[in-house]
């Protein structure tokens, strides 16, 4: 079997399980302990961004006391849904 080149390469994956804005005064009271509330509902789906591009969406699962996600759906460069942007996150 002969090895391929991008076999080697790795590139960040960014795992988004929603989001939430903060007050800069909230923001800076976080505290060990702190809970933070997202803006979605605990079953929902995770995107899954490689390159800073929406590449997946799947459910979040616990493997070997690891949590992972199982992928739904897989979306190429053309098909992916549209992905707002957020700097630094």
């Amino acid at each position: 079997m002969t090895e391929n080149k991008s076999d080697n390469l790795q590139t960040g994956v960014r795992l988004e399980f929603g989001r939430q804005w903060l007050p800069a005064e909230a923001a800076g009271r976080l505290t060990t302990d702190s809970v933070v509330e997202l803006d979605v509902p605990a079953d929902a789906d995770v995107d899954v961004y490689a390159d800073g591009r929406l590449r997946a969406r799947g459910r979040p699962v616990v493997i070997d006391g690891k949590l992972g996600v199982l992928i739904r759906d897989v979306f190429g460069l053309e098909d992916a849904p549209a992905a707002t942007a957020v700097e630094g996150l």
